[in-house]
């Protein structure tokens, strides 16, 4: 098996030497492949979008989810690409409309939570480091796969960043804080949160269970928070746009940051829904009994 994916990855690495206009063919065959014949996570992806539109027709939904499958495929294939591209190549196809305003933070002598989404491509981001005076730590969920983990991490950390394992976070940025090391952790906040987590939303006309972690850090050692708002202008075309929410978190009320980034995600996957992670098992745990419901 390990040679199996050694022989895989080199596959891969090999692969993002041909040119992504090309590999955009490819990926429009994988897309027919992932949605008529291996159906990935089909069940998943439509009983996400019936739950979370209620008001839409079958064919509004089917719509919704062909979009996806397409925008999937392609961010798989431009993820292969990112092997072989450096920072002008970054350039040409993810644009951070407003660096300036995080690296002002930096010299006003604050760190930065960062809350971050599955959508649009966010692999594609890794390139922040050439721009950041932050030192850039990424939160992540170790692979069971130990090689196509060590290919994902090599891809993430190509420009500078450190990855950080979600169960080492808050550890890692107090020890950060403590030595006055300027750091912008960089949290997807939308990953599905323990079954018995106490901060509970209406998001997407379901009850949602969202992680706080970002929120506590914040509110921990008093780091600034921002939103990571993307776009996805065009095939292969990204912007990002950082939103303030609170320069002080110790000033604000429990949850009111968490609360912001739900209202926020939500107005960005109602604006495009395709390109949202439908796939993920966002709502596989219920609240329980006596859990209250915020927002």
């Amino acid at each position: 098996m390990k040679i199996f994916n050694f022989l895989i990855i080199n596959f891969l690495k090999a692969l993002s030497y041909i040119p992504l206009n090309v590999l955009y063919i490819f990926s429009n065959g994988f897309y027919y492949l992932l949605y008529y014949i291996i159906r990935y996570r089909k069940k998943v992806v439509f009983d996400n979008l019936r739950n979370s539109f209620p008001e839409k027709t079958e064919t509004e939904i089917q719509s919704i989810a062909k979009g996806f499958y397409r925008h999937f495929a392609d961010m798989i294939f431009e993820i292969v690409k990112s092997h072989s591209m450096d920072v002008e190549a970054f350039k040409k196809h993810v644009t951070f409309k407003n660096i300036e305003e995080i690296n002002k933070v930096y010299d006003e002598g604050k760190s930065i939570i960062l809350l971050t989404t599955h959508y649009g491509n966010w692999e594609w981001w890794v390139y922040a480091p050439y721009f950041l005076k932050h030192k850039l730590l990424i939160v992540y969920l170790p692979l069971d796969n130990k090689l196509f983990d060590r290919y994902m991490n090599n891809l993430r950390t190509k420009f500078g960043g450190i990855m950080l394992p979600l169960k080492d976070t808050f550890r890692t940025v107090l020890d950060h804080h403590q030595r006055k090391e300027q750091t912008l952790t960089w949290i997807c906040a939308d990953q599905t949160a323990r079954w018995n987590n106490k901060f509970w939303v209406n998001f997407l006309n379901q009850e949602t269970s969202f992680f706080t972690g970002g929120e506590r850090i914040a509110n921990k050692t008093n780091q600034a928070v921002y939103f990571l708002d993307v776009q996805k202008e065009n095939r292969g075309k990204y912007s990002l746009e950082f939103k303030e929410y609170s320069s002080d978190p110790k000033s604000l009320g429990e949850h009111l940051i968490s609360i912001d980034y739900a209202k926020d995600l939500e107005k960005l996957i109602m604006k495009k829904p395709d390109y949202w992670l439908w796939s993920h098992k966002r709502w596989k745990h219920k609240r329980p009994e006596g859990m209250e419901v915020l927002g």
